[in-house]
Order: C-alpha cells, then structure tokens, then sequence
C-alpha cells in the first residue's frame, strides 16, 4: 500500500528525520501509530478523519508504512523499540531517539 491521497513531508528534530503523511484540510490532528507501524488499517483510520474535514499529519516513527499487521511484524516492532528501555527512560526523566 503507497499511502494514495497522502502528500509526504520530512521533519527533523535532534538529528532524526522522520517522514510526515499529510491529508485533509481543516484543524490539524496529529496520528500517531502504534507498532509496527502506518498499517493500512493506520491509514484508513488517518483518512476517516481527513474525510471529516480535519487536517491529518501522520508521522511515521518505525515499521514501513502501509505494510498490512502479522504477529511476525509486530514482534520485531517490538524488539527493535525496546519497549521495557523506553518506559524505563521515561520513569527516570532520561532522554532517547523514541522519547525525545
């Protein structure tokens, strides 16, 4: 899936540069996924509310966008998140690539 209707953007911040999926005109929402990633299912969502005359700004933070869910995909998602360090940064006010 290439994300149809969607215009691409780049953002960066703190040396990362992330891909930024923008439909819809009106107030801005933000969508932001979960792991794995933009799935088409991420996207449909993302258009409902473009639909509804709101502005959508989706940026991609892991996974390839418009890869369809598997158990597989997730879980690499996962590993490569590192979810339990992530939480752990948070509790203790620390920085990293994901919380920053």
């Amino acid at each position: 899936m290439d994300l149809e209707g969607f215009t691409q953007s780049s953002f960066t911040f703190n040396g990362e540069t992330r891909t930024v999926y923008r439909r819809g005109e009106g107030p801005a929402v933000i969508v932001i996924h979960e792991i794995p990633g933009i799935t088409p299912e991420v996207a449909r969502f993302a258009t409902r509310v473009a639909d509804a005359h709101f502005a959508v700004y989706m940026p991609s933070l892991f996974g390839t966008p418009g890869r369809p869910f598997s158990s597989s995909y997730a879980a690499g998602g996962m590993l490569r998140a590192c979810v339990s360090r992530e939480f752990r940064v948070l509790a203790t006010n620390g920085t990293s690539p994901i919380t920053d």
